[in-house]
């Protein structure tokens, strides 16, 4: 009888507890996140260039289809999308141009305190060569997660990228944004280049299904016989609550070479798994798509799209509907069948 009366308040007991898991906890993180990434289809959808199931990828030897997908959509340095909205940054960071791909039409502009200011080598500092959407929200309630730029190194040699958070303000109606504003929320730096890192003009994508931070980047003492090389490496993406970050070599989760030059590399972004890396432009007399497996730690290969007739420089790269699509010129590119 006892026995019984035990079995019968342990099966209460864990009915209770499922039941309050189930009505008042769970619904309220799923929803929560639900909200968040619904927004964020393009990164978690899967269709027709989808390879989250592939076990052997090959890039399709007659190169992508490749098809211009909307106009004047802005000239830019980068370009960083989340939901139907790209965020293309200019040189100098002076300008934001948000842009609705979904309505090919422009949205607002963030104007940000332009610089002038030089990095170690002479050029422009503030050069906005990579932009990433990042996984977390500075506050639960805003639209949009941290927004990642990458600039060059100073004197101290350290490159660095500004993490900035997008606010909106709301027509009366609360169905469209009046204005948008960016505002600067931490600043993380990276370990000074040296041979062994090879982390010169790091750039920064994040990988928001697995939230790590990776990083192509090059060594650029020309003495060195690893001068130019593309390097990949990994990190954990720094806490929020830190206005200035300083990262080590220590901080390196794990980094490889890659057998291709690192010139020119520009506007990366991260799609299951791989690591898509615009490269070159007309004049330089090469526009390669560099495809890099994440998984395997590996060089897939490097489409030549000035074969396939481009001339135009591939200045961010971004997934949408399940396609990479390509920014440069005021134009955006849409490329489908990169994949056998």
């Amino acid at each position: 009888m006892k026995n019984l009366l035990l079995v019968f308040l342990l099966g209460f007991v864990l009915h209770l507890t499922a039941s309050c898991t189930e009505n008042n906890y769970m619904p309220e993180i799923e929803t929560f996140y639900f909200e968040k990434e619904d927004t964020a289809e393009i990164t978690d959808s899967l269709g027709d260039d989808s390879i989250a199931d592939s076990k052997e990828l090959v890039l399709n030897p007659n190169g992508p289809e490749i098809s211009l997908y909307a106009q004047n959509s802005k000239s830019n340095q980068s370009a960083a999308i989340y939901g139907d909205y790209v965020f293309l940054i200019s040189q100098g960071r002076g300008l934001i141009h948000i842009y609705n791909i979904r309505n090919k039409s422009l949205v607002n502009t963030i104007k940000l305190p332009v610089s002038d200011e030089k990095s170690y080598y002479g050029n422009d500092l503030y050069h906005s060569n990579q932009a990433t959407f990042g996984t977390e929200f500075y506050a639960f309630d805003d639209p949009f997660p941290l927004l990642y730029i990458s600039q060059r190194a100073r004197s101290d040699l350290r490159c660095f990228v500004e993490v900035f958070r997008i606010i909106p303000e709301y027509n009366e109606k609360g169905d469209a944004y009046k204005s948008i504003d960016a505002f600067l929320v931490q600043t993380i730096y990276f370990p000074p280049m040296t041979k062994e890192n090879s982390l010169g003009n790091v750039n920064c994508a994040i990988d928001r299904e697995k939230n790590l931070m990776y990083t192509y980047s090059r060594n650029n003492n020309k003495t060195d016989d690893n001068y130019g090389i593309c390097k990949i490496s990994c990190f954990n993406i720094p806490d929020k609550g830190y206005d200035i970050v300083y990262l080590e070599d220590t901080d390196i989760l794990y980094s490889y070479m890659l057998n291709c030059s690192a010139v020119n590399m520009q506007g990366g972004c991260i799609h299951d798994g791989i690591m898509y890396i615009g490269q070159g432009y007309k004049n330089a007399g090469y526009i390669y798509l560099n495809v890099v497996d994440l998984n395997k730690n590996e060089l897939l290969g490097r489409i030549d799209l000035m074969k396939q007739g481009v001339e135009w420089e591939p200045e961010g790269c971004f997934y949408y509907n399940n396609h990479l699509m390509i920014a440069a010129d005021d134009n955006i590119w849409e490329l489908r069948n990169i994949f056998k």
